[in-house]
């Protein structure tokens, strides 16, 4: 991996750590509301990409989670183990 995309991947994952309860809500509110709608208007093929998009953006966000869950336990690995990251 070269260092922009790493950095890339690291700013994204910092950006997910900040919003991710925002991220959610916009996962699930695209999943009921905007796709059937853009499904129902003919639009398929771009909600399909939009799709894709925002799963790909749940990777970085689960990634942040674990981030942001080593970084509340401080380096106890015994615990990090036991939670089952």
């Amino acid at each position: 991996m070269t260092d922009s995309d790493r950095s890339l991947t690291d700013s994204l994952t910092e950006f997910f750590k900040e919003y991710n309860n925002l991220y959610v809500i916009v996962l699930f509110g695209y999943g009921l509301v905007v796709f059937p709608w853009l499904r129902a208007e003919g639009f398929y093929d771009l909600g399909l990409v939009i799709a894709v998009v925002l799963l790909v953006g749940l990777v970085f966000a689960l990634r942040a989670n674990v981030e942001r869950a080593r970084e509340r336990l401080g380096g106890n690995d015994e615990e990090f183990e036991r939670r089952g990251f």
